[in-house]
């Protein structure tokens, strides 16, 4: 674990953070590394991957050597194996039954299994110390106490009984894990695990980010992605920053526990401008009426995203590149079957955004 560049601050009306060294630093250049870091914990998301990739570098697997003890964790050759056995050993007798439960959980059960192994050379919470917890904020959100004394208890019984601390250090653990995790992603920038970072934890999000997380199996590297001056805060975003702005706020307080308010988050030309459609009679875009938002209906039992564009005094009104102005029922029409196969074909939380960047040309 390094943070080649940046110091920690905390600041009153700013918080803790990474910035650029204020001294003996002629600023930051893009393509800078600023952090690189192995996990403190990791696992792979789901059943699937859990069987087809690596348990500790995270390669596909093309052949496999399973733990010779639990039979679970899977290495695409011995080296892997051997190397991940300092990390393995602590966990092996309850490893299976920690991969049937939720990737928060199965990363919580790992900490606590190390955690209990080497409980004589830490501390109480080791490198998640300084890391935010946001425990009672939990207990009063929409799920509540009852949800977390579900988790905890379901934790309880996949792992031995010895590995487990008291309700309230557990509490503490998984609060830090849900506020803190990253999602790992392949060379595709698909999901394909989860891990517990606490140097990248540091650096603050804003949906206008001056740096970007890349990884390399599970090791993250953090680099910067402009010119970063000395003394400017270091900014990674945390959710995909196309989204628009109320889905990105929503998706920062359900998940991290707060309210981003960023320049891009107060700039609400930017989603205007985000909505823009290619106008069918010369390609330019054409953006929204001033005021006039999407209406967009979610259908949870399916957890699909239904957006659409109709409006009676017309959501598009004239292209200001040729004048185009025929923007009828038709329009719109199409403009519903365009997101109904965005909505069948991407990431539903993914499916809304799509639609502004489609070619509407007959």
């Amino acid at each position: 674990m390094a943070r080649i560049q940046g110091e920690l601050f905390c600041e009153i009306g700013q918080g803790r953070g990474i910035r650029c060294n204020k001294k003996g630093s002629s600023g930051i250049e893009p393509g800078t590394l600023i952090v690189k870091e192995e996990p403190y914990s990791y696992t792979l998301t789901d059943g699937e991957l859990l069987r087809t990739r690596c348990h500790y570098c995270l390669k596909r697997l093309e052949t496999s050597v399973s733990c010779d003890a639990c039979r679970t964790a899977k290495y695409c050759n011995e080296e892997c194996k051997k190397t991940a056995k300092f990390h393995h050993t602590p966990e092996c007798r309850g490893y299976s039954r920690l991969m049937n439960l939720p990737e928060h959980l199965r990363v919580m059960g790992r900490i606590l299994y190390k955690m209990h192994a080497r409980k004589t050379d830490m501390g109480a919470l080791g490198p998640l110390s300084s890391l935010v917890s946001n425990v009672e904020t939990l207990k009063n959100c929409e799920e509540g106490i009852t949800s977390l004394d579900s988790k905890m208890e379901c934790l309880s019984q996949h792992m031995e009984k010895e590995a487990l601390p008291d309700r309230a250090f557990m509490e503490e653990i998984y609060g830090k894990i849900a506020s803190n995790s990253f999602a790992i992603l392949d060379e595709n920038m698909c999901s394909i695990g989860i891990g517990v970072y606490p140097q990248a934890s540091m650096i603050n999000h804003s949906c206008k980010s001056n740096c970007i997380g890349m990884f390399y199996g599970p090791q993250i590297q953090i680099r910067a992605n402009e010119f970063i001056r000395p003394g400017e805060q270091i900014f990674h975003g945390y959710i995909p920053p196309l989204l628009p702005t109320a889905k990105r706020q929503e998706k920062l307080l359900k998940t991290y526990h707060f309210l981003c308010q960023c320049a891009d988050c107060r700039n609400t030309e930017r989603d205007r401008l985000m909505r823009c459609v290619k106008c069918p009679d010369c390609s330019e875009g054409v953006a929204p009426n001033a005021g006039s938002l999407c209406t967009v209906v979610c259908l949870s039992s399916e957890t699909i995203i239904k957006s659409t564009f109709r409006s009676t005094d017309g959501v598009f009104k004239t292209c200001e590149s040729c004048g185009f102005a025929n923007f009828d029922a038709d329009f719109y029409e199409e403009m519903d079957i365009l997101i109904e196969y965005a909505d069948n074909i991407l990431d539903k939380e993914q499916a809304e955004d799509i639609l502004f960047t489609i070619s509407l040309s007959k």
